[in-house]
């Protein structure tokens, strides 16, 4: 974060389990994060001085029962107003559509807290070790 902006790590928490992504994964969640941040950074939490974002990573138990998933939480509170994903499409169908699909997971938005953003990715065993 602290390539993006001179505040963003201040700002910042982020904790969790570390898993090892297989290749395919690192490009997608890379993409995934990419955009969530240039968004925080123009429009949500790390762009103004009060905003946090606290990024996490847990184990699940799989859907199927088999396994289980890597969920990655993303969380913005403390923004001057919350912004919706709706006012990027392409940021929209990244996030929503395209990395979901590509891992075979899951993901949700959710931008209509005040003041707040949140979206999270599930992401399925086959997809780290």
């Amino acid at each position: 974060l602290s390539a993006f902006s001179e505040f963003a790590a201040s700002q910042s928490t982020i904790e969790g389990h570390n898993a090892y992504l297989k290749p395919n994964a690192v490009q997608y969640i890379s993409l995934a994060l990419h955009e969530l941040i240039a968004m925080s950074l123009l429009n949500g939490a790390l762009s103004v001085p009060d905003g946090r974002l606290l990024f996490s990573s847990t184990l699940e138990d799989a859907e199927g029962g088999e396994g289980r998933d890597l969920i990655l939480s993303w969380r913005e509170t403390g923004m001057a107003a919350p912004y919706s994903l709706a006012d990027s499409r392409f940021g929209k169908a990244l996030l929503e559509e395209i990395v979901p699909a590509a891992l075979g997971g899951k993901a949700s938005a959710e931008y209509d807290q005040p003041r707040g953003f949140s979206y999270w990715l599930r992401v399925p065993q086959s997809q780290f070790f």
